[in-house]
């Protein structure tokens, strides 16, 4: 089970109290829990900015066939730009 709080909110007597019940009441049955909250600051940026290009006719489907092949599971955005030593930054656009 995960509950999920924004990370400001966590540090409230009341949400760790909800929190703690829940954990003993979940555990209790063997199952897992955990508390999610905001992503990084860096990794939330990059989902935001990738949010923005879910239209298929923005991506160069060459760019994107090169980025199948690249191994750049793990990497972050700019990273994975560096896999593609051939193309200039003005073609990943």
């Amino acid at each position: 089970m995960v509950n999920v709080k924004p990370l400001h909110r966590l540090s409230k007597p009341e949400v760790a109290f909800t929190f703690g019940w829940t954990r003993r009441a979940v555990e209790s049955r063997g199952w897992k829990y955990e508390v999610w909250s905001e992503p990084p600051a860096a990794e939330l940026e990059n989902i935001r900015f990738l949010a923005g290009y879910r239209r298929d006719w923005l991506f160069s489907p060459e760019i994107l066939e090169e980025l199948r092949d690249a191994d750049v599971d793990g990497l972050v955005l700019g990273q994975a730009m560096e896999c593609l030593p051939d193309r200039s930054s003005l073609d990943l656009s």
